[in-house]
């Protein structure tokens, strides 16, 4: 049996979130999770690191099931034994740097319910195996040699903000150097070091972790760092040597 994740844009007040839990139930796919349903419109970027997050957790047997963006184009991936279900819009590459052509299909021809039957049933010759998709790279930090440079990719709803910038990133940036961090358009804030967790500051007080999946991430202990310090989208994040 078949567990179904949803990811999309659609707000989980809206009735396209229970239209899409009827067309599944009809389907016999009972068993679902709603991971969000708050992604910005369009923003593949979001969903894409949720995705990651979801994918490091999920065992075998999972569909995860991504609407996010514009496209009339639809492809299946299968990534060890977890089938994903998403539009052809360069959210794949997002995801996954590298993609195994072997496990990837197009399923233009079908609709999602037909593509949903087909991923349960396993009768993946019906579909167009090997397709040319969409490729999108993802906003890579940049490394000055003195400063490593990043911006935020997403914030949860608890506040908790997420950075482009990765544990082996700033390992092999800082080579064993003191440094700090400062956050663009925040003054005379800076931080000195990354903890393991947020529960190792005192409530109210800042913390630059990593998560599950080694992104750098900025929280408040029982706050709303996004909120304190005002981020915006493109809010930058200086990595410096000292």
């Amino acid at each position: 049996m078949h567990t179904v994740q949803l990811i999309t844009e659609f707000s989980s007040s809206s009735f396209q979130v229970g239209l899409l839990k009827k067309s599944l139930f009809k389907l016999g796919l009972n068993q679902i999770i709603d991971i969000t349903h708050q992604i910005r419109l369009g923003n593949i970027t979001e969903a894409a690191f949720v995705c990651k997050q979801v994918l490091i957790e999920s065992d075998n047997h999972f569909i995860t099931l991504v609407l996010v963006g514009n496209s009339t184009k639809k492809i299946v991936y299968n990534f060890y034994n977890n089938w994903l279900i998403l539009p052809d819009n360069g959210l794949l590459n997002l995801i996954f740097p590298e993609i195994d052509l072997h496990h990837l299909w197009s399923a233009n021809q079908f609709t999602l319910e037909e593509t949903l039957e087909i991923v349960k049933n396993n009768k993946l010759e019906l579909l167009t195996p090997n397709p040319h998709y969409v490729i999108k790279y993802p906003k890579k930090s940049n490394n000055t040699g003195e400063c490593l440079i990043g911006e935020r990719i997403f914030s949860d709803e608890l506040g908790n903000v997420y950075f482009n910038i990765q544990k082996n990133e700033v390992f092999d940036f800082l080579n064993g150097s003191s440094f700090k961090l400062k956050i663009q358009h925040v003054p005379n804030v800076f931080f000195y070091e990354i903890k393991d967790s947020v529960h190792q500051v005192d409530e109210g007080v800042a913390v630059f972790t990593f998560n599950k999946t080694s992104y750098l991430k900025l929280s408040i202990n029982q706050g709303n760092a996004m909120k304190l310090f005002r981020l915006k989208d493109d809010t930058k994040l200086m990595i410096e040597k000292i």
